[in-house]
């Protein structure tokens, strides 16, 4: 798995072999001083996953560890914000992602098979708007890197 992450980042990112935040759970915890702490995540298991962090957080699974053109393949972005999610411990906040591939309630503990719809499509982390969006396409047990940065919100 390839680690970006932005200078000063402070954030938790849970990842579940099963749908729904179900099955084995790693966590990776980014401290602001620098590093990463927990047990790496294994991609190719990867099926939902719980972020946490400060408002304007903003976690990316991509399916490439290509630096250059990897918005070309499938990749999503979750950005934890004020007026979704839920209130964390430790005064952060965060967001669910029962299942990579379909979007559910940033809130969502489950996810519901027979109302399942994609998140909005985005070219470019620009293009993007809302909680999540990206370019669609299988992410489940493909994820190869996980980008983390801060926007203003």
């Amino acid at each position: 798995m390839k680690w970006v992450i932005a200078d000063h980042m402070r954030a938790e990112i849970h990842a579940f072999t099963g749908l729904n935040l179900s099955g084995n759970r790693s966590v990776a915890q980014i401290h602001p001083v620098g590093g990463r702490q927990g047990k790496d995540i294994d991609g190719e298991r990867i099926r939902s996953a719980a972020v946490a962090g400060l408002p304007g957080t903003r976690v990316i699974f991509s399916t490439t560890v290509q630096d250059e053109g990897w918005e070309e393949r499938p990749w999503r972005a979750v950005i934890v914000g004020p007026g979704w999610g839920f209130a964390a411990k430790g005064g952060l906040r965060a967001v669910r992602i029962p299942n990579l591939d379909f979007l559910d309630d940033p809130s969502a503990k489950r996810c519901d098979p027979d109302f399942e719809m994609g998140f909005d499509i985005a070219r470019t982390l620009d293009d993007g708007k809302g909680w999540t969006f990206g370019n669609p396409g299988t992410l489940q047990k493909q994820i190869r890197c996980i980008r983390v940065d801060r926007i203003d919100l």
